[in-house]
């Protein structure tokens, strides 16, 4: 006889509540990419419309920290890969810790993940940053000084 927990994990209606949000995560990246391609920007609303950050109104820090993770991305990944988008909710982007009241990210813990971009000088305006781990990776450049006034880092 199975347990509860794992009935629950395992029905259909859960696994197809799964995929439809890895489906719906794809589908806004690649409309993403498709604006970039066209001359665009990448849109930044998921971090003010309560997609990527609940209660915006109410986290304003939270939603800056949203803005400036989705800005970096592909400068820091690189070739790798960050799940980091806005139509995700931003504790579950891969890597990111917050924490607080109000809420702030408060750690990156990106290390052996196959990163082959730079450290973006952005990081520095993540002000309330403990931590910051991007060792085993193949980053390149130079370690910005903006994270010389991260004073909590």
């Amino acid at each position: 006889m199975m347990s509860r927990g794992v009935e629950r994990t395992m029905s259909p209606k859960s696994i197809g509540r799964s995929r439809g949000r890895r489906l719906g995560v794809k589908v806004i990246e690649g409309l993403t990419a498709l604006l970039i391609l066209a001359g665009g920007s990448a849109p930044l609303l998921g971090c003010e419309d309560g997609t990527a950050v609940p209660d915006p109104e109410n986290n304003p820090g939270l939603v800056g920290d949203c803005k400036v993770l989705l800005e970096i991305r592909d400068e820091l990944a690189g070739e790798g890969y960050l799940n980091w988008t806005a139509g995700l909710a931003l504790d579950e982007w891969y890597g990111v810790t917050v924490s607080g009241s109000p809420g702030r990210v408060s750690s990156l813990s990106l290390f052996s993940d196959q990163l082959t971009g730079e450290i973006p000088t952005e990081l520095g305006q993540l002000s309330s940053l403990q931590g910051l781990y991007l060792y085993n990776n193949q980053l390149t450049g130079e370690i910005p000084t903006e994270l010389g006034q991260l004073s909590s880092l």
